[in-house]
Order: structure tokens, then sequence, then C-alpha cells
């Protein structure tokens, strides 16, 4: 009877063990995953930001035509955004204006990728937004 009792205890304490063990490669890799989308999620919106400010930093006067300093102010903006996305690991696809009808607004519209995903930044200028109500 002992030496069943003792096989019996060590199958118990085999399977408890192998289940144990699956439970911890299981949240060793969960722990794993949210971080590295944690990382990405950071590195995201860090881009984000940086991309936002350098919209920011256009200023177009509201008696001057917007297409026309657009076209002069694209080519600095893209050539900065390039040399900043070479050190942060961003790359720029294209950047646009954007014209909101309903509210007389516009802005800069500017497409990027990062990590192999594609992303799209929209960002008003300030000082063209015109409130009706």
């Amino acid at each position: 009877m002992k030496l069943t009792e003792v096989i019996v205890a060590v199958a118990i304490f085999l399977i408890a063990c192998t289940v144990f063990s699956a439970s911890l490669i299981n949240v060793m890799r969960g722990v794993d995953r949210s971080e590295a989308f944690s990382k990405n999620a950071v590195a995201l919106l860090d881009t984000d930001t940086i991309i936002r400010k350098e919209i920011k930093k256009i200023n177009v006067p509201y008696w001057k035509s917007f297409d026309s300093e657009f076209k002069k102010e694209k080519i600095l903006l893209e050539e900065s955004l390039k040399n900043i996305g070479k050190d942060k690991g961003f790359k720029v696809e294209s950047v646009s204006s954007v014209y909101d009808r309903k509210r007389r607004s516009e802005g800069i519209k500017i497409e990027w990728k990062i990590y192999g995903r594609k992303y799209v930044c929209q960002e008003f200028i300030r000082q063209r937004i015109v409130n009706e109500e």
C-alpha cells in the first residue's frame, strides 16, 4: 500500500509542477507582449506629438492665401520631418493640405509609417479657424 501511495503522490506532484510551469511560461509571454505593446504605443504617441509640434510651427496669417503659403512651407516641413524621422525611426510618406468646408478651416495632413504600420496625423492651423456660431 505504501508504494502505491508514494507513486500517486509523486504523480500528483509532477502534474502540479507541469501546470505551474505552463502557467508561469504563459504569464512571462503575456508580460513580454504587454511590454512590447506599451513601447510601441509610447513611440507612436511621441511621434504623433513631434509631428503636431512641427505642424504648429507653420504660421499662416489669415490675410494670406493658405494654398500659396502651404506650397512654400511644404518643402521645409517635409525635410524637417524626414530629418527627425531618421533619428526617431519613422518615415513620412506624404504631406498635403486639408480644407474643412463645414468650419471653413484649413490644415495639414501627414501620412507616416512606423513599425510597418501607416498612420495619419491631421492638424488644423489655429490662426485660420473661423468660429461662426
